[in-house]
Protein backbone atom coordinates (compact mmCIF):
# COMPACT_ATOMS: atom_id res chain seq x y z
CA UNK A 1 0.00 0.00 0.00
CA UNK A 2 1.34 3.76 -1.01
CA UNK A 3 2.26 5.80 1.63
CA UNK A 4 -0.86 8.34 1.59
CA UNK A 5 -0.05 12.51 3.14
CA UNK A 6 -2.59 12.25 6.06
CA UNK A 7 -3.35 15.65 4.94
CA UNK A 8 -3.53 17.65 1.62
CA UNK A 9 -3.25 20.90 0.55
CA UNK A 10 -6.64 20.89 -0.66
CA UNK A 11 -7.96 19.41 1.94
CA UNK A 12 -6.39 22.45 4.25
CA UNK A 13 -7.98 25.21 1.79
CA UNK A 14 -11.59 23.43 1.99
CA UNK A 15 -11.58 23.77 5.64
CA UNK A 16 -10.31 27.05 6.31
CA UNK A 17 -12.01 28.69 3.40
CA UNK A 18 -15.11 26.90 4.00
CA UNK A 19 -14.68 27.20 7.74
CA UNK A 20 -18.17 29.52 9.09
CA UNK A 21 -16.22 29.97 12.12
CA UNK A 22 -12.99 31.35 11.06
CA UNK A 23 -15.84 33.62 8.40
CA UNK A 24 -17.51 35.07 11.69
CA UNK A 25 -14.23 36.23 13.35
CA UNK A 26 -13.62 38.51 10.21
CA UNK A 27 -11.05 36.48 8.42
CA UNK A 28 -11.70 36.64 4.55
CA UNK A 29 -11.10 34.79 1.34
CA UNK A 30 -9.24 36.86 -1.06
CA UNK A 31 -11.12 37.05 -4.46
CA UNK A 32 -9.12 35.70 -6.67
CA UNK A 33 -9.46 32.40 -6.04
CA UNK A 34 -6.21 30.60 -7.78
CA UNK A 35 -4.29 32.30 -5.01
CA UNK A 36 -5.87 29.97 -2.37
CA UNK A 37 -5.33 32.99 0.05
CA UNK A 38 -7.33 33.75 3.24
CA UNK A 39 -6.52 36.97 5.20
CA UNK A 40 -6.87 36.26 8.91
CA UNK A 41 -8.64 38.82 10.91
CA UNK A 42 -9.47 38.08 15.13
CA UNK A 43 -7.70 35.01 15.52
CA UNK A 44 -5.98 34.71 18.75
CA UNK A 45 -2.12 34.99 18.64
CA UNK A 46 -2.15 35.91 14.62
CA UNK A 47 -1.73 40.23 13.90
CA UNK A 48 -4.60 40.89 12.43
CA UNK A 49 -4.45 41.22 7.99
CA UNK A 50 -2.34 37.91 8.19
CA UNK A 51 -2.66 36.75 4.71
CA UNK A 52 -2.26 32.93 4.73
CA UNK A 53 -2.05 30.65 1.46
CA UNK A 54 -2.82 26.86 0.50
CA UNK A 55 -0.91 27.86 -2.48
CA UNK A 56 2.65 26.72 -3.49
CA UNK A 57 2.80 28.77 -6.30
CA UNK A 58 1.54 31.98 -4.54
CA UNK A 59 3.71 31.62 -1.62
CA UNK A 60 6.67 31.16 -3.41
CA UNK A 61 5.80 34.15 -5.89
CA UNK A 62 4.09 36.77 -3.09
CA UNK A 63 1.23 39.05 -3.29
CA UNK A 64 2.32 42.23 -4.72
CA UNK A 65 0.20 44.08 -2.13
CA UNK A 66 1.43 41.74 1.04
CA UNK A 67 4.97 41.91 2.59
CA UNK A 68 4.63 38.52 3.56
CA UNK A 69 2.13 35.30 2.81
CA UNK A 70 2.58 33.06 5.33
CA UNK A 71 2.00 29.01 4.39
CA UNK A 72 -0.57 26.77 5.34
CA UNK A 73 1.68 24.12 7.12
CA UNK A 74 2.37 22.45 10.15
CA UNK A 75 5.16 24.54 12.00
CA UNK A 76 3.15 27.81 10.59
CA UNK A 77 2.38 29.80 13.69
CA UNK A 78 -0.48 31.30 11.94
CA UNK A 79 -1.83 27.78 10.62
CA UNK A 80 -0.90 26.41 14.33
CA UNK A 81 -3.05 29.02 15.66
CA UNK A 82 -5.72 28.04 13.66
CA UNK A 83 -5.39 24.52 14.42
CA UNK A 84 -5.56 25.28 18.62
CA UNK A 85 -9.02 27.01 17.85
CA UNK A 86 -12.04 23.95 19.04
CA UNK A 87 -14.38 25.62 16.79
CA UNK A 88 -12.97 24.06 13.54
CA UNK A 89 -11.53 20.99 15.45
CA UNK A 90 -8.22 21.26 16.77
CA UNK A 91 -6.52 18.65 17.65
CA UNK A 92 -7.86 16.09 19.20
CA UNK A 93 -6.64 14.31 22.36
CA UNK A 94 -4.43 11.73 21.04
CA UNK A 95 -2.65 13.76 18.83
CA UNK A 96 0.76 15.95 20.58
CA UNK A 97 2.73 18.79 18.55
CA UNK A 98 6.64 18.29 19.22
CA UNK A 99 8.81 21.28 17.66
CA UNK A 100 12.96 21.76 17.73
CA UNK A 101 14.28 24.67 15.93
CA UNK A 102 16.53 23.53 13.56
CA UNK A 103 19.90 25.27 14.15
CA UNK A 104 21.36 27.69 11.95
CA UNK A 105 18.05 27.57 9.71
CA UNK A 106 16.88 31.54 10.26
CA UNK A 107 14.33 30.48 13.37
CA UNK A 108 12.75 27.76 11.42
CA UNK A 109 11.08 25.30 13.55
CA UNK A 110 11.17 21.23 12.52
CA UNK A 111 7.40 20.10 13.78
CA UNK A 112 6.16 17.18 13.81
CA UNK A 113 2.49 15.45 15.64
CA UNK A 114 2.98 11.97 17.32
CA UNK A 115 -0.73 10.06 17.16
CA UNK A 116 -1.42 6.95 18.81
CA UNK A 117 -3.66 4.78 16.63
CA UNK A 118 -4.40 0.75 17.20
CA UNK A 119 -2.00 0.68 19.58
CA UNK A 120 0.78 2.54 17.53
CA UNK A 121 2.46 5.45 17.40
CA UNK A 122 2.98 7.33 14.11
CA UNK A 123 5.10 10.30 13.64
CA UNK A 124 3.65 12.91 11.11
CA UNK A 125 6.51 15.37 9.91
CA UNK A 126 6.00 18.76 8.56
CA UNK A 127 8.58 21.31 8.60
CA UNK A 128 8.13 25.12 7.54
CA UNK A 129 11.86 25.02 5.32
CA UNK A 130 10.28 22.02 3.58
CA UNK A 131 6.43 22.76 2.19
CA UNK A 132 7.00 19.60 -0.20
CA UNK A 133 5.42 17.61 2.75
CA UNK A 134 2.32 18.40 1.65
Amino acid sequence: MANRAPVTLDGIWSAISGSPYLQSLGCRVRPDESIRAIELNHVPGVPDGTVLTASRETFERGLPEMSAVRFASYGEPAFDAILGLRAIGGLPPSVRRIGVTIPGADGADFVGYKKCRYEQFHLLVSARAEINAL
